[in-house]
C-alpha cells in the first residue's frame, strides 16, 4: 500500500511512551505498516491457487474465520506474500481508513516485510461474526505493538470483512478499515499555569465562551450549550475525554 499521512486520529491513539514529536518519515512508514497489517484480511472469493490445499471445513464458521484472521496478521511482519495470494479474490476491493479505495494488485504489490528497525506484532481481538447462507460478516479489533527504532508504537483499529465460503474454504471478498481513537496521556499542569486560560473569549461578534479551572482541567461553557471538559495533554494543547481527535 502507499504510505499514509499521519493525521489526527492516529496522533489521538499513540502511546504514553511516544511523544508528540515523532519523524515524519517513521510516522509514515509505521502508518504504511498498520494499514497494511489491517488490510491483509480483505481477500477475496476466487478459489485456492494451483498446489494450495484447501481449507480443512470447521463445524464453528466464526472459529475458523478468527483463526484464519490472526494467521494473516500474524503472517504480515516477514510478508508472506503467499498466505495472503491464497485469500484474495481478484475482484478484491478494500476501503482503508483514509477514505481509499484500492484494487487487489494495488494491494499485493505493496505487500512486503517490516523494514530495518521496525519490529511488532498485532493481535486480533472483540472478534465477532454473523452468517447469511454462504457469506459471513466479521469485525474485530486489531491491537498492534510496534517498535520503531527503539520507539513504542500502540495502535488500534476496527475492521469489518465480509466472507464468502467456496469449495476451497473461507474467502474475503469486502472489507473496511477504521482508526479507533484513544485518549492521549493527560499532562499534569501547575495551577498557576490552568489559572491562566481562564477568562471570556469572543468566537464571533456576540458570541462569546467562559473558561474557567476545575482543579486539574478546564470547563468551557456557552450560553445555551452543555459544558465542555479540557484536559491538558501539554503545555497550549488540551483534549476532551472521549472525543481527542
Amino acid at each position: 500500500m502507499r504510505p499514509r499521512s499521519p493525521g489526527k486520529h492516529y496522533q489521538a491513539s499513540r502511546s504514553p511512551e511516544v511523544g508528540r514529536a515523532r519523524h515524519p518519515v517513521e510516522l509514515r512508514a509505521f502508518r504504511r505498516a498498520t494499514i497494511q497489517a489491517a488490510a491483509a484480511l480483505l481477500v477475496g472469493c476466487a478459489s485456492a491457487p494451483p498446489g494450495a490445499q484447501p481449507d480443512v471445513p470447521h463445524d464453528d464458521p466464526a472459529a475458523e474465520l478468527q483463526a484464519i484472521t490472526q494467521k494473516l496478521v500474524d503472517a504480515y511482519a516477514p510478508g508472506d506474500l503467499a498466505l495472503w495470494t491464497r485469500y484474495t479474490a481478484p475482484a478484491f476491493v478494500v476501503v482503508t481508513e483514509d477514505d481509499e479505495v484500492e484494487t487487489r494488485d494495488q494491494f499485493l504489490a505493496a505487500l512486503e516485510p517490516l523494514p530495518p528497525g521496525f519490529e511488532g506484532t498485532a493481535r486480533v481481538t472483540a472478534f465477532r461474526a454473523s452468517t447469511f447462507e454462504e457469506m459471513t460478516v466479521t469485525t474485530y479489533v486489531i491491537e498492534e505493538n510496534e517498535s520503531v527504532f527503539g520507539q513504542l508504537v500502540h495502535g488500534h483499529f476496527r475492521v469489518s470483512d465480509m466472507w464468502r465460503e467456496t469449495p476451497a474454504g473461507f474467502r474475503l471478498i469486502a472489507s473496511q478499515v477504521f482508526a479507533l481513537l484513544r485518549d492521549p496521556p493527560r499532562a499534569a499542569l501547575p495551577e498557576a499555569a490552568l489559572n491562566s486560560y481562564a477568562g471570556t473569549y469572543e468566537l464571533a461578534p456576540n458570541v462569546c465562551v467562559r473558561v474557567n479551572r476545575d482543579r486539574d482541567h478546564l470547563v468551557a461553557e456557552r450560553d445555551g450549550r452543555s459544558s465542555q471538559t479540557f484536559v491538558p495533554e501539554h503545555v497550549d494543547i488540551f483534549f476532551t475525554p472521549g472525543h481527542p481527535a
